[in-house]
């Protein structure tokens, strides 16, 4: 059925960004909509909305009325989709796409077309749930948490009743977590990605020489040579974000530079089953080579440096070879001229945080949500 827009100085309009589920309100609406767990319902005015029993491309819709209005509109994502008789009480939305927030709103007509009742609007994606319920933090930054020297960004448009996407950023070795959350903060903000920018743990062990006196976080350091690496700590610390925060566990996604890319070419590759697609930034190492096809796919992108002595190596190539060997879908750009720090700089400069968040968050996770 075709949608056409409901026209009229006295109606709300309301703005949905599918791809990241945000709800956004403009002028005249003060309050954000109720997102409904199926039974739940919410009343405005005379109409009370119900969604019931979501189905996977579909959604059912039914609703009470204190009086029989003369006509009935159903609004999906503020355009009318259907003119229901009038005393009908249900309506059943069928054809839609995977993994996206659909939002509905019953509209009660005088014999005129004016509006003499709504329902609230209600947001449901008809897959079923994937946000992982958490109620609701702080909006923000905050530090040292849930782990030393780890940050947590939360954008002031976070929604606690809308699942949110969640980017993990991981440092490279210069071995703190505040470079890279400060490059990857503004584009998430935007976004309404929350972002966790966690720092390699000292206290498991991973804590390296540099070689002249000094040490360092590295995260390919810890899995290579630390006898307390734990395979783990990462999606434990997610777990944590999720129990406190409402983030889409279908919406997860990864990014690491330098001494973190490298590390991602074992960790990305072996954790499939919660990161749908990972960022590499001049690094990458082939370690699960000659060990298969990863569990499920993974969309990885490759930003590398023509002069970077880690594009140089060919590691991130032999990474990007075992992905797309197994029919995973990669990109690779390669940076004219650029050397290991002018391509991490690139992710501001020119622009390219931005562009890999966009193609991160156009791969959602396939099958079971991660345990």
């Amino acid at each position: 059925m075709h949608a056409t827009p409901r026209r009229g100085a006295n109606r709300l309009r309301l703005l949905v960004a599918l791809a990241g589920a945000v709800i956004v309100p403009l002028s005249g609406w003060s309050s954000s909509p109720a997102v409904l767990t199926t039974g739940q319902t919410a009343t405005s005015l005379a109409i009370s909305l119900r969604v019931s029993s979501p189905k996977a491309g579909q959604v059912q819709l039914t609703w009470t009325e204190t009086a029989v209005p003369y006509s009935i509109e159903v609004e999906r994502n503020g355009y009318v989709i259907a003119h229901p008789a009038s005393g009908t009480t249900a309506y059943l939305d069928q054809g839609l796409a995977a993994n996206k927030t659909y939002t509905y709103q019953v509209v009660g007509l005088s014999q005129l077309g004016t509006v003499t009742s709504a329902s609230n609007k209600l947001s449901i994606d008809p897959d079923g749930p994937t946000g992982s319920g958490g109620s609701g933090g702080p909006l923000g930054i905050q530090q040292n948490w849930p782990c030393t020297g780890c940050i947590v960004s939360v954008p002031a448009t976070y929604n606690p009743r809308i699942p949110t996407a969640l980017l993990v950023a991981l440092h490279g070795d210069e071995g703190i977590s505040t470079y890279i959350a400060n490059t990857w903060m503004p584009v998430t903000q935007k976004a309404n990605v929350i972002l966790f920018a966690p720092q390699c743990p000292t206290s498991l062990g991973c804590r390296f020489s540099t070689g002249n006196g000094t040490y360092t976080n590295s995260w390919w350091g810890w899995l290579q040579y630390s006898p307390t690496y734990d395979d783990a700590w990462i999606a434990n610390q997610v777990r944590l974000i999720e129990a406190k925060y409402d983030i889409d566990r279908a919406r997860e996604y990864i990014t690491g530079w330098s001494g973190g890319a490298d590390y991602l070419g074992w960790y990305a590759l072996t954790h499939t089953s919660r990161f749908p697609a990972a960022n590499f930034v001049v690094g990458g190492v082939p370690y699960t080579e000659g060990m298969g096809c990863p569990s499920r796919k993974l969309a990885a992108y490759f930003l590398m440096g023509s002069n970077d002595f880690r594009y140089q190596s060919g590691q991130p190539s032999q990474v990007q070879q075992i992905l797309s060997s197994c029919g995973d879908p990669t990109k690779m750009v390669v940076l004219a001229g650029a050397d290991h720090q002018g391509t991490i700089d690139a992710l501001s400069s020119e622009g390219y945080a931005k562009t890999i968040l966009s193609w991160m968050m156009s791969h959602i996770l396939a099958g079971s949500l991660p345990s």
